[in-house]
């Protein structure tokens, strides 16, 4: 399994950490660079973070897009 986070126009690869057994649960995380956007530091909504997972053959497994917020 693959995982790539969209962050503010690039694409950065997540580490990916599987757990053994039944039924095989994991999860990713990303050591990437802090992008401030209207006072935050995390781009949220509106297309600034984008998690995309991919199969070992490289098929899609999931998007997420992250709501749009109300300021």
């Amino acid at each position: 399994m693959r995982v790539t986070v969209n962050v503010a126009g690039r694409t950065l690869d997540a580490h990916v950490l599987t757990l053994g057994g039944s039924p095989g649960w994991g999860v990713y995380y990303l050591d990437g660079p802090v992008v401030p956007r209207n006072g935050s530091s995390l781009p949220v909504g509106g297309g600034g973070l984008t998690a995309v997972a991919y199969a070992a053959d490289g098929t899609v497994l999931a998007s997420l897009d992250p709501p749009a917020t109300s300021r």
